[in-house]
């Protein structure tokens, strides 16, 4: 039993040093294209949803009134349609990403 409370111990202290040295050397991906860390993206997902339901309003912030809801979509569609899409059309370029590639295309002709 001792044997299992001394490993236990050292695990607890062995993996964040590690994962701290990890990091300190520079060893963690940092470019925007290399491939996220282990489970990065469920990390960073449970930090957002726990920080959103924590701080988020429980009643709407306007009543959805008629014409609420037509300045919303007139919102909506002046800011984000343009990435978005609007509703019952295909995705934009932009964010189907060929948007990029048409960048990379125009500045390599420039």
């Amino acid at each position: 039993m001792i044997r299992f409370l001394w490993a236990f111990v050292g695990g607890l202290v062995v993996f964040p040093c590690a994962a701290f040295v990890y990091l300190w050397l520079g060893y963690a991906p940092v470019a925007t294209k290399a491939a996220p860390l282990p489970f990065e993206k469920r990390i960073t997902a449970l930090a957002l949803n726990a920080r959103v339901s924590r701080d988020a309003s429980k009643q709407a912030g306007v009543p959805p009134t008629e014409e609420n809801l037509m300045a919303g979509a007139k919102v909506y569609s002046t800011y984000c349609a343009v990435c978005h899409g609007a509703i019952g059309q295909s995705k934009p370029p932009i964010a189907k990403g060929s948007i990029r590639h048409r960048l990379r295309c125009s500045m390599a002709r420039a």
